[in-house]
């Protein structure tokens, strides 16, 4: 199990004799699937799962002390259609009263998982899978431009 501070609080900027209830919260959702990566300050810390099918897509779950908020991969297009930039869109939001009351963080993490499968889009070309911003019409965008003359 994830008992090593190093893993909570890589860098070493928040030390504490024992986990503090945030981070031992974090550590429930680091171990419901590997690999993860970690991102804290000192009260929110965020967790990201990427999806092994899509190298733009990762699970997102933020801990706080009081809540577990499920995040789920969207693209944000900046300088019109020229600046892709990975952002993510609230899914759910559960107090660990919540969490608890439904088994466990594994429950809702399989559920935004399962969530996340289902935005995806296949393209008619190419037939991989796509999240919904990475699509025009039913084909993705390198396909859209190769086989339909869009220009993005």
């Amino acid at each position: 199990m994830l008992d090593d501070r190093t893993l909570i609080d890589p860098d070493g900027r928040y030390p504490s004799e024992c986990l503090t209830s945030i981070e031992e919260r974090a550590r429930e959702v680091m171990a419901w699937r590997s690999p993860c990566r970690l991102e804290r300050t000192q009260n929110v810390i965020e967790i990201q799962f990427p999806d092994p099918g899509d190298s733009d897509a990762v699970l997102v779950a933020l801990v706080t002390n009081d809540a577990l908020e499920l995040r789920l991969s969207t693209i944000e297009w900046t300088c019109g259609s020229h600046g892709p930039a990975l952002a993510s869109d609230l899914w759910k939001r559960l107090t660990w009263t919540e969490v608890d009351e439904v088994g466990g963080v594994a429950v809702p993490l399989t559920a935004l998982a399962e969530a996340h499968r289902e935005r995806l889009e296949r393209c008619d070309y190419c037939e991989q899978l796509f999240l919904p911003a990475r699509m025009s019409d039913s084909a993705c965008h390198g396909c859209a431009e190769k086989h339909d003359g869009v220009l993005f």
